[in-house]
């Protein structure tokens, strides 16, 4: 295993899910409701997920990360799957009533956002919310792209998804770091 991956599954794990998602908790929908989560690192948010109730797919691209999402949530229970924006690469269609994107967003080029928004809005059921977290400052050499807001939320709107609460939050170590949080849902209507 790369020591890195090991040192950031182990940083991820270190941070509670429950206190990092606490902000969810009031638009999450009843369990055991089908819920995916998009880059899911070392399985933490999508173990908390499931212990709450739901039924979860969790999404990865990274081998090595997905092997420490094992490793670590044995008995969780959430399916875990290889895959990455702007296409999952799902070959069924599966529908769900939430989807959580924590620090995804940034690292998606600009030029394959829209694609990326477009494949998320067709995974979500009507009335169901996307939850993204972007980060403040980006990181350039992990790979991270600036994230402007209202082209987020625009890009979004265009695919009939509305922001139903937007707040900024310190980071729990890196003082220097904030994250943006973002809860859009999905008008009830078809497009």
């Amino acid at each position: 295993m790369n020591p890195a991956t090991g040192q950031l599954a182990s940083f991820y794990e270190s941070l509670p899910a429950a206190k990092i998602n606490s902000w969810l908790v009031d638009f999450l929908p009843p369990p055991p409701a089908p819920v995916l989560e998009v880059g899911s690192g070392s399985g933490r948010d999508a173990a908390w997920l499931v212990q709450a109730g739901f039924a979860v797919t969790a999404v990865e691209p990274d081998a090595v990360m997905r092997a420490e999402a094992r490793r670590r949530h044995p008995q969780t229970g959430f399916k875990l799957r290889s895959g990455s924006l702007p296409g999952l690469g799902f070959a069924a269609r599966p529908r769900f009533a939430f989807i959580l994107a924590n620090a995804v967003w940034m690292f998606i080029r600009p030029d394959q956002r829209s694609a990326a928004a477009a494949e998320l809005a067709a995974l979500l059921l009507d009335g169901g919310s996307l939850a993204v977290t972007l980060r403040h400052p980006i990181d350039r050499q992990r790979g991270m792209h600036e994230v402007v807001r209202q082209t987020l939320l625009a890009e979004f709107a265009a695919l009939g998804l509305a922001a139903r609460h937007i707040s900024k939050a310190a980071d729990l170590q890196r003082p220097a770091v904030t994250w943006q949080r973002i809860l859009l849902t999905k008008d009830n209507a078809e497009l």
